[in-house]
């Protein structure tokens, strides 16, 4: 029995490995932050008005506060919705995409131009800091997340995962010299 699980989980892994590979993930913060100062956080949610109407539904912005959750506690960041250091948002998008290739002619075969239209997502996650109301960290994947035949709420907390690798602390962790480590490595 724990042979035929350990394989369930392989083949699980290198599904998610596999299905993830076209997302890409980025991520931008303000280098002048002392992250360490915060240690709470909260969660701002805008009114449902966003482009995307599978991306950003309620259920969808349900489960990326609780994929959030789960990442900002496993930092070690407390949520506190009187008194929050950090608020956090979320915003999604999509796009058409319409990809073209072509191919050059030789002499025995013509060229040929074939198009791919598709559908391009976004989640974006925004830390603000909640006294100065200043974005301080964003972070974003973007791919074909809503064609995924996964169950959703396990593609959600993949992704914001994902994202949450790019984000520089843990709560009250002063890592700026790890940062600034990093940063050399470039």
């Amino acid at each position: 029995m724990k042979t035929v699980l350990k394989c369930f989980a392989l083949a699980t892994l290198l599904g998610t490995i596999s299905c993830s590979s076209s997302l890409t993930v980025r991520s931008d913060y303000d280098r002048q932050i002392n992250f360490s100062q915060y240690r709470t956080y909260s969660f701002y949610t805008p009114p449902v008005s966003q482009q995307d109407a599978v991306m950003g539904s309620p259920l969808m912005i349900k489960r990326l506060t609780k994929a959030m959750e789960h990442e900002m506690d496993s930092r070690g960041y407390k949520r506190d919705d009187a008194r929050p250091d950090i608020v956090v948002s979320f915003s999604t998008d999509a796009h058409n995409i319409q990809s073209v290739s072509s191919s050059t002619a030789t002499p025995s075969w013509p060229a040929s131009v074939s198009s791919d239209n598709y559908e391009e997502n976004r989640i974006i996650i925004n830390m603000l800091d909640a006294n100065s109301k200043d974005m301080i960290w964003q972070g974003y994947a973007k791919g074909q997340i809503n064609n995924s035949k996964k169950d959703r709420e396990l593609l959600v907390f993949e992704i914001v995962n994902k994202i949450m690798m790019k984000y520089p602390n843990r709560a009250g962790y002063d890592n700026m010299e790890a940062i600034a480590k990093r940063r050399r490595s470039y």
